[in-house]
């Protein structure tokens, strides 16, 4: 009974140690390498690497590459960066600019930039050295040198303009319809143009702003040539009175915040206030004016009576009492059928301050 007690106790002790026994050798992983060990290891991974070889020194080039790839076409002088000459060297071979002594650029440029005369044209095309030295070559690529507005992108012309032309009324120029289509300054100015304006501000390639503008608007040219239009061709007037070409705040590029205000500038009488207000008048000019020209009196969209016929159809405006607007009547008939107009009976049109005149007729 005793032999037996103690197998079974042996068995169970052996089962507790067989787990142990196995995960003996795992434990022995954590512990640290004996520093001959890590000696050991290194001298078996360690591979002898023979010195790197000396690179032979470089030997100077018998001729460096130019820095400027116009420079090629003149190793002799050596340039390879243009150089200021002067006005007075470029009007050597641009004789035909001589005249640019009576531009408003050349007389305003010493006392507004403090560009004295000699620096007044590289201001704007840049340095003219290489471009001189060509001589008037068009196969040497320094001729290329110089910058010429008239060939660059619409957007490089106007950031070359604003450097100086910026803020007051160009302010609102980026973003501006006309800078939205790509229209550049040098396409209504020219800064050269002494026939046609004599080199005096604005400097446009026109002799007037309406022919400036005729360049794209041509239907407006059409219009303008209307039996009652605006004075532009007997020029008392210009495009820039009611536009600013170089951008607004509001539509059509007007000068004022809106077509009323615009028109008031030179119609205050229209203005008011009034004790008897017409509320398409208030309300904008171009209801029944169109400004351009029409071939109706007083640039009027429509004929009288037919446009007072847009809002007053019923004729009688809700009266009770006898219409006097009724085909019945002689008067009205003959309005109609004799070219008659509403203003005949109703003058004050625009406004009336008489106590009476609620019917615009005092």
């Amino acid at each position: 009974m005793k032999a037996t007690a103690k197998r079974k106790n042996f068995g169970g002790m052996a089962l507790l140690i067989a787990p142990l026994m196995i995960l003996a050798p795992l434990w022995g992983q954590d512990k640290q390498e004996t520093p001959a060990a890590v000696e050991k290891k290194t001298d078996t991974k360690t591979e002898t690497k023979p010195a790197p070889e000396a690179k032979p020194e470089a030997k100077p080039a018998d001729a460096a590459m130019p820095a400027h790839p116009v420079a090629e076409s003149t190793p002799a002088s050596g340039i390879t960066k243009a150089e200021l000459i002067g006005a007075s060297m470029c009007i050597g071979c641009h004789a035909d600019r001589e005249a640019f002594h009576n531009n408003i650029h050349a007389k305003a440029f010493p006392k507004a930039k403090g560009i004295e005369f000699e620096q007044s044209c590289e201001t704007c095309h840049g340095p003219g050295s290489l471009h001189a030295g060509a001589g008037g070559d068009k196969s040497n690529p320094d001729f290329y040198t110089i910058r010429n507005p008239k060939k660059l992108k619409p957007a490089e012309v106007s950031q070359l303009c604003q450097q100086c032309h910026s803020g007051g009324q160009r302010m609102h120029w980026l973003g501006s319809a006309h800078e939205a289509k790509n229209v550049a300054c040098v396409d209504c100015h020219g800064m050269h143009e002494v026939a046609a304006n004599e080199g005096k501000a604005p400097l446009l390639k026109k002799a007037t702003e309406a022919e400036v503008c005729y360049q794209c608007h041509a239907e407006k040219k059409a219009q303008i040539r209307k039996s009652a239009h605006m004075p532009i061709v007997e020029g008392k007037v210009g495009c820039s009175a009611c536009h600013n070409p170089h951008g607004s705040t509001t539509d059509k590029l007007l000068v004022k915040n809106s077509v009323t205000e615009t028109c008031y500038q030179c119609h205050q009488d229209k203005r008011g206030p009034f004790l008897w207000e017409h509320p398409p008048v208030r309300e904008d000019c171009l209801n029944c004016h169109d400004p351009h020209g029409t071939s109706n009196d007083h640039l009027l969209v429509i004929k009288p009576p037919f446009l007072c016929d847009r809002c007053h159809q019923n004729g009688s405006m809700g009266i009770v009492q006898a219409d006097p607007h009724s085909q019945s009547l002689p008067a009205a008939q003959g309005a109609l059928s004799m070219g008659g107009s509403c203003m005949d009976c109703h003058p004050k049109i625009h406004g009336s301050n008489h106590p009476s005149g609620k019917r615009f007729n005092r």
